[in-house]
């Protein structure tokens, strides 16, 4: 279940509950690059595509910064075309679905519904993908090492997110 404040920001990022847009351009585009497109990227893109998340935070400095991320289409068209996915390291195909922290860290979604970014798995499924990026605390990641052992994914409870405004 997605926290409140993950809705409000999710919202006036551009996402409506409960939505599902189209998206046969990226099926498309997906498509040609090779990838073949699996339930779980088809329901995710469907709920949380074109969203452009720019969360603005007070620093440590005092100062206004922000964090940008975004599921759109035309910010992700590059990452499709480059083939950047987990495949090998997950072990089940992955589709890039996201970009973070202004194209810091590219979050690929797993068959299974799972998140995962280059240092490793970012969240079991939507709800903890959203809350850890942006609810009260942090997510965390499970490292490669770690997860192809088989060690259980534990969202982090102890670092808070920003407080973003």
């Amino acid at each position: 279940m997605l926290e409140e404040r993950v809705k409000k920001i999710l919202k006036r990022s551009g996402w409506i509950e409960n939505q599902k847009i189209d998206i046969t351009n990226q099926v498309k585009m997906l498509e040609s690059e090779g990838y073949e497109v699996f339930e779980a990227a088809r329901k995710f893109m469907e709920e949380f595509g074109e969203v452009h998340i720019i969360a603005k935070y007070i620093d440590s400095f005092g100062d206004e910064d922000y964090d940008e991320h975004s599921t759109c289409y035309e910010d992700m068209k590059y990452y499709y075309e480059h083939n950047a996915n987990y495949d090998e390291k997950v072990g089940e195909r992955t589709i890039p679905v996201c970009k973070l922290y202004q194209g810091e860290y590219i979050v690929c979604i797993s068959e299974s519904g799972k998140f995962f970014v280059s240092e490793g798995m970012w969240a079991e499924d939507s709800d903890n993908f959203w809350n850890g990026l942006l609810g009260e605390y942090k997510s965390g990641f499970l490292n490669w090492i770690d997860y192809k052992a088989g060690k259980k994914f534990q969202r982090c409870s102890k670092y808070k997110n920003e407080e973003y405004f």
